[in-house]
């Protein structure tokens, strides 16, 4: 009821014209003619300033004519659309559900802001040179999910898919230089609505004077995220043999692929690596999109250093799931960097269980 009072006041303060939708279609149309006929009178005037002067004014006001009933016509449309979902939400459940969704939205929205600025955080401390311009070419934000199509989870992966692929319209940050050293005041400040969010962050002066120029100005810039998904768990395996089907993680994995060869096609100076990589990550989701494909995973965390962006690895909890992912990463890292087989990362990561299950069994003595 509050809602319905308040639109009738909000018409009512505009002065709504009440003619409908074809009467001002129909408005638009006659002005187009009208227009259309005195720009064809114009240009069979002999070309002088005096004569043509009286004619351009006549089509001049033709044309401001057009605008404004474009203006109330999308004015219209838009209080349309604002009636329509007053209208829409007078039935209890569908309110629920509505704000329901908005509120898991929401939920969404601000612990992916908070990754985020912790990621980009993470990644300016570490002080690489090679990092690129984020003013020009936005930082990649590499999200990869092991949730099943299955239950709860399969609900959190819609939520997942939807915030990250707008984060890049929602969302903007700005860097501003720390008037402290002391932590408590670097704290990053958000601004906005849900639509659209500024985030600034503070920064010390060790790490703000190696931001680039228009950085260090005040320009702001968006993150280019690219959610992945891959069940790994005994329910993937019922979403895909038994209760269900998982349609789902393979349009996800398919549209990320896509989005990263995007993203690394507009990058400048990339190097023969990451194309190398890109198209081995493209043949290979492709080919097998979901059913626990492992290199997809592999592919994507080497993809995603190659092109200097922040890795955020998640599932339902943060435990079993990620801590798996993070041990199979750490594994990749060294056996690419330090010329470790793959039979001695195993090894390593069988000593450092044991390790942790000794730990483990210590700390309930």
């Amino acid at each position: 009821l509050f809602q319905e009072k308040h639109v009738v006041k909000l018409f009512q303060e505009k002065h709504v014209v009440p003619d409908g939708l074809d009467s001002q279609l129909d408005t638009i149309e006659a002005s187009l003619i009208s227009l259309n006929t005195k720009m064809a009178v114009i240009d069979s005037v002999p070309n002088n300033e005096e004569s043509r002067k009286e004619y351009m004014k006549n089509a001049r006001q033709t044309f401001n004519s057009v605008l404004d009933a474009l203006l109330q016509l999308t004015e219209s449309l838009l209080d349309a659309q604002l009636l329509g979902l007053v209208l829409a939400l007078k039935k209890s459940s569908d309110c629920q559900l509505y704000f329901h969704i908005q509120l898991r939205s929401d939920l969404v929205l601000s612990q992916a802001v908070t990754i985020v600025t912790t990621g980009l955080l993470a990644l300016l401390e570490q002080g690489s040179a090679e990092l690129p311009d984020w003013s020009i070419n936005s930082p990649l934000v590499t999200v990869f999910s092991f949730l099943s199509c299955y239950g709860d989870e399969r609900g959190m992966m819609e939520d997942a898919k939807e915030c990250w692929a707008s984060l890049h319209d929602r969302v903007l940050f700005k860097f501003l230089h720390a008037t402290s050293s002391v932590a408590s005041v670097c704290v990053p400040t958000v601004s906005g609505d849900r639509s659209k969010l500024v985030v600034q962050v503070p920064l010390p002066h060790n790490v703000y004077q190696n931001l680039s120029e228009p950085l260090r100005s005040g320009c702001t810039f968006s993150v280019y995220a690219v959610f992945w998904n891959l069940g790994i768990n005994h329910e993937a395996t019922f979403a895909q043999s038994i209760a269900g089907n998982s349609t789902l993680e393979q349009s996800i994995n398919l549209a990320a692929v896509k989005a990263l060869a995007s993203y690394a096609s507009a990058l400048k100076n990339v190097s023969n690596t990451a194309e190398e990589l890109v198209a081995e990550l493209t043949t290979t989701v492709e080919a097998n999109p979901t059913n626990k494909n492992i290199s997809i995973f592999r592919l994507v965390m080497a993809v995603n250093v190659a092109l200097h962006g922040i890795p955020v690895l998640c599932c339902k909890s943060g435990k079993d799931r990620t801590s798996m992912a993070i041990t199979y990463e750490e594994g990749r890292i060294i056996r690419e960097n330090c010329g470790v087989t793959a039979e001695q990362v195993i090894t390593f990561i069988i000593i450092h269980l044991k390790i942790l299950k000794q730990i483990v069994f210590l700390s309930y003595l």
